[in-house]
């Protein structure tokens, strides 16, 4: 009686045995040539995307009521640009926040601009409506430049008087905004 430890014939390998087949091949390296696309996307998103400290994006804007701006227009003043959209939950808290520091800054040489960010326009309209928002208003579906779409809704953008953003906020969190506001309009 043999032992099961007994030495076995190791069985020759048969062709292509213990290999990744042609079809797995193919497979990594379609997932590494999609994880390539979207790293290169994400990067090249993150460079476009205006940081504070560094020179806003340019971009017009033809306003809801039918007004042109442009951002480099602006220089010399206190620019706040804030991108929403009515499907936006933390853009529908900020629109009251935004109207408030509008009307007190407004006689004070800031201009405040809102974006649209794909909004069809009724949603658009009825969005403001709800608010009553009154300070200059566009969207990206109107005439607006390439540029705008390179930001995205819940942002706000706040930009000193030679074009630099000087603060980005994200959502509703306008903690130090008035601080910052007084600083950039008393010098």
């Amino acid at each position: 009686m043999r032992s099961s430890t007994a030495t076995r014939r190791s069985r020759p390998k048969r062709r292509g045995e213990g290999r990744i087949p042609v079809w797995g091949w193919v497979a990594i390296g379609v997932a590494l040539i999609f994880f390539a696309i979207v790293a290169v996307a994400l990067i090249q998103a993150n460079q476009s995307r205006p940081t504070g400290g560094n020179l806003a994006h340019d971009f017009t804007l033809e306003t809801l009521d039918g007004e042109t701006i442009r951002l480099s227009d602006l220089r010399g003043q206190v620019v706040l640009v804030n991108f929403w959209a009515s499907w936006c939950e933390p853009c529908k808290d900020e629109a009251p926040l935004l109207e408030a520091f509008w009307q007190e800054y407004k006689d004070k040489g800031v201009m405040f601009i809102g974006i649209d960010w794909v909004d069809p326009e009724n949603l658009a309209n009825a969005y403001l409506g709800g608010f009553g928002r009154r300070s200059p208003t566009g969207a990206t579906w109107s005439n607006a430049s390439a540029t705008c779409t390179r930001w995205t809704a819940c942002r706000t953008y706040l930009i000193d008087q030679d074009g630099y953003i000087d603060r980005f906020y994200y959502g509703p969190r306008f903690d130090d905004l008035r601080v910052r506001l007084e600083r950039l309009t008393s010098s």
